[in-house]
């Protein structure tokens, strides 16, 4: 099984996860609230269980009211260089994207992770992949009740790219070369925050940097766009 399927596998799951946990939680929660008095035995219990889920309540509601952010997993496709990269410059993609601020801040902390890979169907045999690591700041524009949510990032970029190339018509003796690098990104994009806080939205992004693949210098950066989906809270 490649990397991509392995990784697109625990997204799944993750997602799937974390779905069933907040379901599950929120069934409870809402068995808690309509017969509170079946789960306690004395008066005086439900009192001090009722203190404590105020605090915790009220603790929770006030880190809302600070901090604020996104979790989004990203679907679709990184394009490099077509003179460095071909017949593989068109890769599938897969990513994780994480923001986080303090409702005060002007701008967001940001961390991407990407993974792209493809190979290719004739002779001699190619392979290529990326792994993107994006460290930067994004700004999200809000506006009073409007659930779309436009926004711009930008940052430096850490790349390992990886490259395999047959050398006969069996493609079975390959050479293989990787490389690491560091560059910047910028991007932008837009998504919607539906029912329960769950986004669902578009991002584009253009990362640039060079590897030295094969005693050449090799653009491993490129345009990333697709489809996100995650959490807001």
């Amino acid at each position: 099984m490649s990397s991509n399927k392995v990784f697109l596998l625990l997204l799944i799951v993750i997602i799937g996860f974390s779905l069933s946990t907040v379901g599950a939680a929120e069934n409870r929660r809402k068995e808690f609230l309509e017969n509170p008095l079946n789960r306690v035995r004395q008066e005086g219990t439900v009192n001090n269980r009722a203190s404590t889920d105020g605090r915790q309540a009220g603790s929770f509601d006030q880190l809302k009211d600070i901090y604020s952010g996104n979790i989004n997993v990203f679907f679709g496709q990184k394009k490099l260089h077509r003179n460095d990269w071909f017949p593989v410059e068109k890769q599938k993609e897969y990513g994780v994207e994480f923001d986080f601020k303090e409702k005060r801040w002007p701008l967001s902390l940001l961390l991407t992770y990407f993974i792209s890979e493809e190979d290719s169907s004739g002779v001699p045999f190619d392979n290529g992949k990326t792994q993107e690591i994006q460290v930067g700041v994004k700004k999200i524009f809000e506006f009073q009740h409007v659930r779309t949510r436009p926004f711009v990032s930008s940052g430096i970029t850490y790349i390992r790219a990886e490259q395999s190339i047959s050398s006969d018509s069996c493609n079975i003796t390959k050479n293989e070369e990787s490389s690491n690098t560091a560059g910047f990104f910028v991007g932008g994009g837009c998504y919607i925050i539906l029912r329960n806080e769950i986004n669902i939205g578009f991002y584009l992004n253009y990362s640039n940097a060079r590897v030295l693949l094969f005693d050449e210098r090799k653009k491993a950066g490129g345009l990333h766009f697709g489809m996100l989906t995650g959490f807001h809270f």
